[in-house]
């Protein structure tokens, strides 16, 4: 029944404040429990531990309120603070309230007042109970006679439920067994039921229900979906036979008991005197997968109350230790809840998804289908801590996260509302069916999990994907079965455990021939640092080249291996770098995998001997890169396929596991950063060449658009630059695009070769949001980018390179563009949510991170002269805007990162800032000049940032006054708000700047003209010039002034209080010869220019960052400019990168740490 307040509540609203009026006296209230804020989720005040007369709830209701502003949370809240009411469900619109009978007057006045409608889902709770579940009479009726009493039209005890397990066990023995892996707080067993056909190569699903005691429905439809499985065993198809399934009915015995004799609406487990005079835990926020977090409680009263300690209940730790200690092979996870209608993924415990999410819903969306077309009931798909809140220490994300069991979901049954958690027990039945067609679509996805790897108590499996022949097989006379392989990895000396990687290929009755077979089966074995090849007889000895200079890289000794197999002495050289590429790209094609003998009989095994060997090592180099119990950020699997004449690798996707749970490592980068002060001037210098100092770390930089390429591949989406220099070629030296570029997509690895080569501690590079988010938010979640960008992460770490990551430099995506940019006040909450989905994927392993790459370039010459990206004339006006939400934007993702990454990824966060040094053009240039155009380049965003949270005064006034004689009503120049200004105020932990050239400066006296056009050059009122002396690089723009760094430094250091500076780019132009004097000229000067502003004027500089790495599309200049240390010929399709003299330059300054004479 819907209704919204009556005339009745009215007057009775009006009785009572007379009553209070007339009389003095306060309204009565019944006395109340403090509610724990803990956020968006469900809370209920809890009353004793015991109860010895069932609870009644005559007159209580359930109402619906509008949940989607922030007058409506506050009312929310303070329902249950003061008139002790319980929220039992909500979504992004509405919430139900559970409202007790003595406070439905005062909760109806107090919404009234409030203002704030709301509809009675349920008038009367009792009455609900009373009627949710037949007489006894009925269920005697109807119960089933053939050994058990259950009936799926009523709902029954958990003897009822135990009886009907055992019995299921009795008549089906070879099918059926059952187990008690536990006891409950109050000793009732935790039963489970296996339903296999004893196949020991089935995978394993687990089911449960009744983690909440009155979710009755959900022990209910679990029992049905079990019961339909074993009584029509034989008609069942394949998929759901050739499985192993575990299932426990209830999973919160005592609350189920409870909830039956005493109080129909018990939530948690019956835990007691340990936790005082409150009862109880909740089991779903007591799994030891982020427990304590977000969504739970440490309060005993709570409902979500977690308990004290991640397993502290025997429920939940029965349940993880049988899993844990199990053999099945678990590949689903399903948990059954009520009510809403929701299909739930992971992760439940932060607004965030996995890797793999897109395939989780889509599995998801299928099963919701399926169950639409049964029963007509909709269910909402999507993940638990988006969907519906945030709630830590849930049993499925302890699947996924500890497990790392692949399918893991939590339903949510009918209804939507209208019966809650009394649902009538008519509704079995079709909830029953429609859950039955969820289990049947992941038992179908299960099954295509083919290829399987199990390691350190978790287990990886991966989708093959399409063939690609490897050549032809010819039948020899010593052959072996095809039957599998074994994958081992030892431990090395920094490592404390160890892991089995097997492999099963999926070739029955095929045979292959080797020479090293001998009818044996076939062990592959690679362990760390010391790798060896064992058949038995046979063995495999590996000794690294001796020209490498990279001993190290990607776990090898040497880059390049060289295997000798013993059987027939001929070696085989790859390079491990290659294979991993050449795996991950899908195996078109076989790099460095040549020396066997083609047109030979056994030619083709001894491949794919070679191949599999390879693959062995890749996967075991990548287990080493995170041995932390369990943990393995990506593995590859492959299938063999062999028949007579053909051979065939399959990959499939790796599946990625969660990465704050691997491994800390230490950032160096960070420590600088944080350190105050870096260094006192002149400190431990001794006599001869100043050095920098022990802390000063280098790197170099790149960014997406100018490096990656594959502009269109892989679900990129398009940015403004890709529309640039698509639709306007003629802006573009030689009309050339970043389509291509240096191809670091795929040959990422050779710019981390190159960044080894020189030695460099960290590596600056951007991600392009419009390859992880083309549309520019989840919704668009491209997993192929978030694995490129993990693989390079991972790659830099392996190699010794801290990553810095920039979250845009430039390239916007063109979908964001459309809606207006960085014109526009949406892009604030875009850019946030970019930076939170950046942060959640890669900050275990990022520690630094750049918002925006040099705002005011890419705002003024973007938005402003419209003459760079995203080519949008609007100046005078466009520019500003452009700033303004970028320092929003920048100060949104520095607040979100505050609250929900800083305590436990401990990362700093900077935005990049460029601007040229001034010097007076002569004499009669006043010293307020040369401020005036600091304030306005560099100052313009500085100011906001590390100083008074708003921009310089002499901008606000000249921009205020022009705006004024233009006829405007306001300024031009946005202003911020007391709250913008204190978010950004303060918004970063270190100055990051950059540096190329200087000009001289002068005051442009002109009167201003309001009808010409403006501009913030015209505002600026500065002419900028270069002093004839100073040297020119290949750029118009770059002429060479070292000293220039040097007064800028100081500059910051005067105006700002000497923050910690990180110089991000740094770096000279040429045509890109080989032998680049000039490039080395430049950075010997400009870094005597940051020692001179360390040692002697105390500036508080971090590292250095030279820009680039390698050659690359410099924006609107095309390839015409050469900024790199390693020459890259654009017109080679190798693309190779080749050391410049400057890169063996670089490499004795971060040796030698000094500058050294050329």
């Amino acid at each position: 029944m819907n209704r919204l307040l009556s005339n009745q509540t009215v007057v009775g609203c009006l009785v009572l404040v007379l009553l209070h009026c007339c009389t003095g006296h306060t309204l009565p209230e019944l006395p109340s429990v403090k509610r724990v804020q803990t956020g968006d989720q469900p809370t209920t005040r809890i009353d004793a531990t015991s109860t010895t007369q069932p609870v009644k709830y005559d007159g209580a209701q359930l109402w619906r309120i509008g949940y989607d502003d922030q007058p409506k949370k506050n009312a929310v809240a303070e329902l249950q603070d003061r008139y002790d009411a319980s929220m039992w469900n909500y979504n992004a619109t509405s919430v139900d309230i559970f409202v007790r009978g003595q406070q439905i007057k005062k909760a109806e006045c107090f919404l009234r007042a409030a203002n704030i409608p709301f509809e009675v889902v349920i008038e009367d709770m009792q009455r609900a109970i009373d009627t949710e579940n037949p007489s006894l009479e009925e269920t005697e009726l109807w119960e089933n006679r053939n050994g058990h009493r259950m009936t799926w039209t009523a709902y029954h005890r958990l003897a009822d439920i135990y009886d009907w397990m055992d019995y299921l066990a009795q008549t089906y023995p070879d099918l059926c067994s059952t187990k008690s892996i536990g006891k409950s707080v109050q000793g009732r067993e935790l039963k489970v039921l296996r339903i296999s056909n004893g196949n020991p190569s089935n995978k394993a699903i687990w089911m449960d229900g009744g983690i909440h005691a009155r979710e009755w429905i959900s022990p209910a439809t679990v029992t049905y979906i079990a019961n339909e499985l074993v009584e029509d065993w034989d008609n069942q198809p394949a998929h759901l036979r050739n499985l192993d399934w575990y299932i426990l009915p209830v999973h919160n015995p005592d609350g189920y008991e409870h909830s039956h004799q005493y109080d129909r609406l018990w939530r948690k487990n019956r835990g007691g005197l340990q936790y005082g005079p409150c009862a109880g835990v909740d089991l779903n926020r007591n799994y030891g997968y982020k427990w304590g977090g977000q969504g739970t409680s440490k309060q005993p009263c709570s409902e979500i109350f977690a308990g004290s300690g991640p397993f502290s209940e025997p429920e939940s730790k029965a349940v993880s230790e049988f899993m844990q200690s199990s053999a099945a092979d678990w590949k689903g996870f399903l948990t059954f809840h009520s009510y809403g209608q929701y299909i739930l993924y992971p992760w439940g415990y932060d607004r965030v998804v996995p890797p793999d999410h897109a395939d989780l819903k889509r599995v998801g969306d299928a099963a919701a289908d399926q169950m639409l077309q049964t029963g007509n009931s909709r269910y909402t798909v999507g993940p638990s801590g988006s969907t519906l809140y945030p709630a830590a220490g849930g049993s499925d994300d302890w699947a996924r996260g500890a497990l790392n069991i692949k399918y893991a979901y939590t339903v949510e049954l009918r209804d939507t509302g209208r019966y809650g958690f009394v649902l009538p027990a008519n509704q079995i039945k079709p909830t029953g069916d429609e859950a039955f067609q969820f289990v049947d679509i992941i038992a179908q996805e299960v099954a295509k999990l083919w290829v399987t790897s199990r390691f350190g108590g978790g287990s990886i499996s991966a989708r093959s994907n399409s063939p690609h022949p490897i050549g032809d097989c010819t039948v020899g006379s010593a052959s072996v079965p095809c039957g599998s392989c074994s994958i081992n990895r030892s431990a090395s000396a920094s490592m404390s455990s160890t892991h089995r990687l097997s492999v099963s290929f999926a070739a029955p009755n095929k045979w292959f021939s080797s020479p090293y077979s001998s009818g044996r089966r076939v062990a592959i074995s690679a362990p760390i640092g010391l790798s060896s090849f064992s058949q038995q007889s046979s063995s495999c000895s590996r000794n690294s080249s001796s020209d490498d200079s990279s001993l190290s890289r990607h776990g090898c000794v040497g880059c390049w291996w060289r295997f000798a197999l013993f059987a027939d002495h001929r070696p085989m050289p790859f390079n491990c770098a290659d294979i991993f590429r050449f795996w991950l790209a899908g195996c078109h094609g076989m790099p460095h995998i040549t020396n066997y003998e083609p047109g030979t009989e056994n030619a083709p095994a001894h491949c794919l001997l070679r191949v599999l060997f390879a693959l062995a090592r890749t996967a075991n180099v990548l287990l080493a890169m995170h041995h932390h119990k369990g943990v393995l950020a990506v593995v590859g699997f492959v299938v063999i396929n062999l028949n007579c004449y053909n051979g065939y690798i399959t990959t499939g996707t790796p599946q990625m596991i969660e990465r704050d749970q691997r491994a800390p490592f230490s950032s160096k980068l960070t420590h600088t950063l944080s350190k105050t002060p870096l260094y006192e001037p002149n400190d431990n210098q001794t006599d001869g060449d100043p050095r920098f100092p022990d802390f000063f770390i280098f790197g170099a930089a790149t960014a997406a658009y100018q490096i990656e390429g594959a502009w269109n591949e892989d679900g990129r989406g398009p940015s403004v630059w890709d529309t640039l220099t698509h639709d306007h070629p003629e802006l573009v030296v030689d009309q050339a695009t970043g389509d291509r570029a240096a191809d670091s997509y795929h040959r990422y690895m050779s710019d981390i070769d190159s960044l080894t080569t020189v030695g460099f501690d960290f590596y600056r590079f951007s991600i392009s949001w419009s390859r992880l988010m083309p549309n520019g938010d989840r919704s668009s979640l491209n997993e192929q980018a978030v694995m490129y960008y993990t693989q390079l992460i991972e790659e830099l770490h392996a190699n010794g390179i801290e990553p810095v990551v920039t979250m845009l430099h430039y390239d916007l995506p063109q979908y964001l563009q459309n809606l207006g940019g960085f014109a526009s006040p949406l892009i604030v909450d875009y850019f946030a949510e970019y930076a939170d989905t950046l942060f959640s994927l890669f900050g275990d392993r990022v520690k630094v991170w750049i918002t925006h790459n040099e705002p005011y370039d890419f705002c003024v010459e973007g938005y402003g002269t419209g003459s760079s990206g995203p080519l949008v004339y609007a100046s005078g006006v466009g520019e500003y805007l452009c700033a303004h939400h970028v320092l929003l934007s920048h100060a949104a993702a520095y607040h979100r990162y505050n609250k929900y990454y800083r305590s436990h990824q401990k990362g700093l966060i900077g935005i990049t800032l460029s601007g040229r040094y001034y010097y007076p053009a002569s004499d009669a240039t006043a010293p307020e000049v040369v401020e005036r155009a600091l304030e306005f380049q560099i100052g313009w965003f500085a100011d906001p940032l590390f100083g008074t949270g708003n921009y310089p005064p002499v901008m606000v006034n000249e921009i205020e006054k022009n705006s004024q004689l233009e006829g405007r009503t306001r300024s031009r120049l946005p202003t911020f708000t007391d709250t913008e200004r204190m978010l950004v105020n303060g918004s970063v932990d270190f100055f990051a700047y950059n540096y190329y050239s200087s000009r001289l400066v002068e005051l442009d006296t002109t009167e201003y003209n309001p009808l010409e056009t403006p501009s913030w050059q015209r505002d600026a009122r500065i002419i900028q010039s270069v002093d004839p002396g100073w040297s020119r690089a290949k750029s118009t723009w770059l002429y060479v002034v070292p000293e220039g760094l040097r007064g800028m430094l100081n500059w910051i250091r005067k105006r700002y209080h000497n923050p910690r500076v990180l110089i991000t780019e740094n770096g000279y132009s040429d045509d890109g010869q080989l032998d680049d004097t000039e490039r080395i000229d430049y950075y010997a000067k400009h870094l005597n220019a940051v020692l001179s502003a360390v040692l002697e004027d105390g500036c508080h500089v971090a590292g250095f960052t030279a820009w680039s790495i390698i050659d690359n599309f410099e924006w609107l200049r095309g390839y015409s400019e050469k900024f790199g240390l390693f020459y890259v010929n654009f017109t080679d399709p190798a693309l190779a990168r080749v050391p410049k003299r400057s890169a063996n330059f670089m490499a004795r300054v971060i040796t030698t740490r000094t500058i050294p004479a050329e």
